[in-house]
């Protein structure tokens, strides 16, 4: 199954899971077990991403990257869909950094693909639709 139709999925899951996995941990079973505990049950959850990612694909505006590169539409695309990334997973990024163990490490590209899956498998943000 596509992250994109996971992710909508997980809005409606009651727990709102990511099928992302996190690294947590303070080094000892209780307190990872309540680490764990504290994080799921305060909205740790791929809806940040997933919100992220729908609010930066019409806020983003991806003009200023091809009127750049010009012709050069890959080198535009990349950009521009690296701006959507940073837009996206920043506050993603500041919320959890310091909670969850590589927050900063692995948040942007759990992000692409998030973006990527939601772009292409769902249409959402895109000019073609599947």
């Amino acid at each position: 199954m596509p992250l994109g139709v996971v992710a909508e999925r997980s809005h409606q899951h009651p727990f709102r899971l990511c099928a992302v996995r996190v690294a947590v941990g303070s080094g000892t079973r209780n307190g990872d077990v309540s680490d764990q505990r504290r994080l799921y049950s305060s909205s740790v959850t791929c809806s940040d991403i997933i919100d992220g990612v729908k609010k930066a694909l019409g806020t983003v505006d991806p003009t200023p990257f091809f009127a750049k590169y010009g012709n050069n539409v890959w080198a535009a695309s990349q950009q521009y869909l690296a701006a959507v990334v940073a837009y996206a997973s920043g506050p993603v990024i500041k919320k959890y950094l310091g909670v969850l163990a590589a927050a900063d490490v692995y948040t942007a590209s759990t992000t692409f693909a998030i973006l990527e899956s939601i772009r292409l498998d769902l249409g959402f943000g895109s000019q073609v639709h599947p």
